[in-house]
């Protein structure tokens, strides 16, 4: 069991190996610090390799692991690829849904910890490794031309297979433009409010 980039030896991970023809548990295990298990004796066959529960900041296996056990009475090695949890954060335009480039964007945990702080571009920023839960998407400067998010957006990440996408929207600044009288300070007759979105 490794990491899907590094291929560093994954500890902790709860696996089961069962029978593809009988659906029976032959084993269950949790990775060691060397991050395999070996077996002796196992009949020759298809077997499924299930993982309960992954390594924290880690993805569960999308579908189960199909290994082969054949007759040759030779070692077999097996290797299950992990991918870590890999979550997406965009920034858009409300009405447009356009990407809004020069945001100052935080990710804090339930403890209210910064784990991470960019500045937003036309693309989605993308964060490795975090642990499932419950995290806040916090707006620390507004991009030109756009209101302040005041609230933080709250997220939760699990450890699905796949990158998981949050989007945060953004309104645009309106600045509203009256036509005044210069010296009573008065609207104008026949003047209506114009509002201006920067």
């Amino acid at each position: 069991k490794v990491d899907g980039e590094t291929k560093e030896p994954l500890s902790g991970v709860r696996l089961k190996l069962v029978s593809e023809r009988t659906g029976e548990t032959v084993k269950e295990w949790i990775t060691d610090e060397n991050g395999s298990m070996q077996f002796m004796g196992l009949p020759a066959g298809d077997y499924l390799v299930l993982e309960a529960e992954p390594k924290e900041g880690y993805q569960l296996l999308p579908e189960p692991f199909r290994l082969t056990i054949t007759k040759d009475y030779k070692l077999q090695t097996f290797v299950l690829n992990n991918q870590k949890i890999e979550i997406a954060v965009e920034k858009r335009d409300e009405e447009t849904r356009e990407f809004v480039p020069g945001a100052v964007l935080e990710l804090l945990d339930e403890s209210g910890a910064v784990l991470a702080e960019w500045t937003t571009e036309s693309r989605a920023e993308t964060i490795k490794g975090l642990k499932a839960g419950i995290y806040f998407v916090k707006e620390k400067e507004a991009a030109p031309g756009y209101l302040l998010k005041a609230e933080p957006m709250e997220i939760t990440v699990t450890n699905q297979a796949g990158v998981q996408t949050f989007t945060m929207t953004n309104q645009k600044l309106e600045v509203d433009i009256l036509k005044k009288d210069k010296e009573s300070g008065g609207m104008l007759p026949g003047a209506t409010p114009y509002a201006f979105t920067k």
